[in-house]
């Protein structure tokens, strides 16, 4: 047979790889980010160095540069959103001016350079520490119980300083009473009033026009404007830079000359240190920041975003970031979302960004010298402007009058005291509001009476029927959630009134409180316990603990509570049947007295004659304890009358243990469904006691029906009302679980 040969130039052609080319979204996405990832670099350092700092606004500009290059690289490699952009940002850039302005005012000296230069630097620094561990050790989920008005109080705080450094980036004076009053003799408020005009239009056009060019063109539109009107009224650049209208500042310096003219002074360290509440407070808020970007990214992008991740990479880059000179930043929403909305799905977009402001940073580029204060400080004021309007605004329909008041006085307090005072005083509120609301929360899950669900131990009918009249003696409260001051509170106020008695009911005698869904409990709650105690010997009754933890039960008595008016249960079923008993031992003995079978059976029938010919079926059996009537799996060919003593019913669990499922004591019937089903035994019966049973076999129950069938009509008719009652009783426990 032939075969078909192969041609030796195939077998000598290697398989040809496709290498696929980036996609030329990718370049333009970054390009346009590029732009973007400038002006918002430019406004940080702007913004840092303003006022009586504008001389060394170059050396901002390298520290900002420098952050949007390292940081930016960073994300861009590591993140886990690929088209991540990151940089210095303004929430950061307006709590760094805050820190600066004082290291400024109490450096002494003609030339604080070093101690500016040293701040912004320790502000990469202590970011990145601080970012990193947060990611390190998984905060994330803790991060997140921040309650949202704090979130949003800081936020709009954030807010409140960007519209202050706008205000100093335009005219070169800190926002006060005084100089609101100067204002308008003041030279800069024609800047002042085009800025807010500029941030009004990107503000209205930004909320009306959601295309991610939209910025970008407003950016480009607004520097367009500027020299066309300074064109249009013959003015160069140099003259109105003189007017004010420009950044008067030295030229632009390289990245080492920096550290060329560092003089390190041993005071500066504790000048410096001086700030660390800022920094703290800066370093959280880049991490709020970074989780609600991330999450908000995962919304709008439909990617999956790893928080703890975002948090190490922007940690180990401000790190190196700060190393290198330059200021906190973090990933920034804006800037990926225009860059994915700009076709930028891979990490090519966000290292174009880097390297674009890494080519501005080497080649010394001017840009600064040819922005307009207008342009500048109105893209700050929009951003400040943004989160007032977000939260003051926005969400005045949205949060409750409380939250949006704890806003409201975050806002205030950073205004007033700054952004320190503000975030701790918001942290107070927040964590006072919701334990105020948490302790509005009931911990009882579920209350019901010893009439309403009784313990697994079924008595005589006649012991029966006084549990069910004098079972409202006896209460019982499912706990759930934490317990602390307020909550505990609460429950002290709900056992009282059940001890006492309330609203027109009979006080309670047994209390039984269940731990089994109580996930906690704060050294507070111990009083309150005290107090339950000592409420529950004023009145006579007992509190009875079931189902406590070692670690709970250690904070409420030191040990197992147990003495005259406290005891402590495995479970609520054996708490509950201790009550019960105590309830039967101090009844009248007539009312719950069991008179043997002949007395049972004769209620029941209605006729002695057919009760003493029903007996005579029976077969006698006195058993040990621990004998088993029956095991689980077996046929069932009986059921068994108890005439003293106690037998159980149990399940063999996987692990070796037994479960008790029901307890039947003298005058009960156990075994009547596996006889009337024919199905075999779900379950073993065993005596707890030496106890004497009756048994009817299947046999002797078809002798019955065909011998005596009158017989066998009344022993059908109690089998059927032993059952319904059986049902009544589930069905009302279950009614009064649902109320």
């Amino acid at each position: 047979m032939s075969h078909p040969q192969r041609s030796k130039s195939s077998a000598a052609t290697p398989p040809v790889v496709s290498r696929k080319l980036p996609h030329p979204s990718e370049f333009l996405a970054g390009l346009v980010t590029s732009l973007v990832g400038l002006v918002y670099s430019i406004s940080c350092a702007a913004l840092v160095y303003s006022g009586n700092l504008t001389p060394w606004l170059s050396y901002g500009m390298v520290s900002a540069l420098v952050t949007a290059v390292i940081l930016g690289l960073a994300v861009a490699w590591r993140s886990s959103l690929p088209f991540a952009v990151a940089g210095p940002d303004t929430r950061a850039a307006a709590i760094l001016a805050v820190a600066v302005s004082a290291v400024a005012g109490k450096v002494g000296g003609t030339n604080p350079m070093t101690a500016l230069w040293l701040t912004v630097m320790t502000s990469g620094l202590s970011t990145g520490v601080i970012l990193f561990l947060l990611g390190q050790f998984k905060a994330s989920r803790f991060i997140r119980f921040i309650p949202y008005p704090a979130v949003g109080g800081f936020l709009a705080g954030t807010g409140w300083l960007l519209v202050t450094g706008a205000y100093k980036v335009m005219t070169g004076q800190v926002l006060t009473s005084q100089s609101l009053t100067a204002f308008m003799n003041s030279p800069s408020t024609p800047i002042w009033m085009a800025g807010l005009g500029y941030a009004l239009v990107v503000l209205v056009s930004t909320r009306l026009i959601t295309h991610y060019l939209t910025l970008p063109l407003l950016v480009i539109g607004g520097l367009g404007v500027a020299y066309a009107v300074a064109w249009c009224m013959g003015v160069s650049v140099p003259q109105a830079r003189e007017m004010g209208w420009f950044f008067d500042m030295p030229a632009p310096v390289s990245f080492w000359e920096p550290w060329q003219q560092l003089h390190l002074d041993p005071n500066l360290g504790s000048l410096i240190a001086s700030q660390a509440g800022n920094f703290v407070a800066l370093a959280m808020v880049m991490a709020i920041t970074i989780l609600l970007s991330a999450t908000g990214l995962e919304l709008k992008t439909r990617r999956d975003a790893n928080l703890d991740l975002e948090l190490q990479v922007n940690g180990w880059g401000n790190l190196i970031s700060g190393m290198a000179g330059g200021m906190a930043g973090c990933l920034s929403i804006n800037r990926t979302l225009l860059n994915h909305q700009a076709g930028a799905r891979t990490r090519l977009a966000g290292v174009l960004v880097a390297l674009v402001c890494a080519a501005v940073l080497a080649f010394q580029w001017p840009l600064l010298s040819y922005t307009p204060k207008p342009l500048l400080g109105g893209l700050l004021l929009f951003l400040g402007l943004s989160l007032l309007h977000e939260w003051l605004i926005l969400n005045w329909s949205r949060l409750s009058k409380v939250d949006y008041g704890i806003v409201v006085v975050i806002l205030l307090a950073v205004a007033s005291f700054g952004f320190l005072p503000g975030m701790l005083l918001g942290v107070v509120i927040a964590a006072i509001s919701f334990a105020v609301n948490y302790s509005r929360i009931n911990v009882v899950k579920h209350a019901l009476t010893g009439s309403q669900h009784r313990s697994n131990v079924e008595r005589s009918p006649a012991a029966e029927r006084y549990l069910q009249e004098h079972g409202r003696e006896i209460q019982i409260f499912w706990l759930h959630g934490y317990l602390f001051f307020g909550t505990a509170n609460r429950l002290v106020d709900d056992v009282r009134r059940k001890i006492r008695g309330a609203d027109g009911k009979p006080p309670v005698k047994y209390l039984i409180l269940d731990f089994a869904r109580v996930s906690g409990m704060d050294s507070s709650s111990v009083l309150s316990f005290a107090k339950m105690r000592q409420t529950a010997r004023q009145h006579d009754s007992v509190i009875l603990f079931s189902r406590v933890p070692v670690a709970l039960s250690e904070k409420l008595h030191g040990e197992t509570p147990s003495n005259e008016r406290t005891r402590a249960f495995h479970d609520v079923d054996r708490a509950l049947e201790w009550c019960e008993d105590q309830l039967l031992e101090h009844a009248d003995r007539e009312r719950t007295q069991y008179n043997g079978l002949l007395d049972l059976v004769n209620q029941q029938f209605g006729s002695n004659t057919m009760a003493r010919s029903f007996i005579e079926y029976l077969e006698r059996l006195d058993v040990t304890a621990g004998t088993y009537l029956c095991r689980e799996g077996e046929a069932s060919t009986s059921l068994f009358f108890v005439e003293r003593g106690r037998i159980s019913v149990i399940v063999e669990l996987t692990n070796g243990q037994q479960k008790r499922l029901r307890s039947m004591g003298a005058g009960t019937v156990v075994g009547e469904m596996g006889l009337i089903l024919g199905t075999p035994r779900s379950a073993a019966v065993v005596a707890d006691l030496d106890s004497r049973v009756y048994r009817l076999t299947a046999e002797s129950l078809r002798l019955i029906q065909i011998e005596v069938p009158e017989i066998a009509a009344a022993f059908q008719q109690f089998l059927l009302r032993l059952l319904a009652r059986r049902l009544v009783a589930a069905n009302g426990e279950i009614k009064a679980l649902l109320d």
